[in-house]
């Protein structure tokens, strides 16, 4: 079995009943350090709880790529707003990725998470 490091992929979030699809690129080498390192509680963290999902969020929110037009829609009282990366979609908007962080912060949360979760050791290798 290998290991595999894709430049690009999707991840797929089921949220409810609704099947939700997050395009995303491989995140560079500086962006993993500095999301491990959040995840990392020091002797001055306050609450290692928030500095980990803040990494997952900065990590998500770097790395996201796009997502299909009207998977994600938001109602601020003016009706529903589907959000769109694609700007050849009807639903584009130049602000899709600060949309995302400000309406579904848990989608960018899954997504760092998904990113930067290390490959687990086999139980044999733990073992030694």
């Amino acid at each position: 079995m290998s290991l595999r490091s894709v430049r690009e992929g999707t991840l797929e979030l089921k949220v409810g009943e609704s099947l939700i699809r997050l395009r995303y690129r491989r995140p560079t080498v500086e962006e993993m350090l500095a999301t491990l390192a959040m995840k990392v509680p020091g002797p001055d963290s306050q609450n290692p709880a928030l500095d980990l999902l803040r990494g997952n969020l900065e990590l998500g929110f770097a790395c996201l790529a796009g997502i299909p037009s009207g998977e994600l829609v938001v109602d601020d009282g003016h009706g529903p707003q589907p959000i769109g990366s694609d700007p050849g979609s009807p639903d584009f908007s130049e602000d899709w990725k600060e949309l995302v962080r400000q309406c579904f912060p848990l989608l960018l949360i899954a997504l760092g998470q998904h990113l930067s979760t290390l490959p687990a050791l086999s139980e044999e290798r733990k073992k030694k």
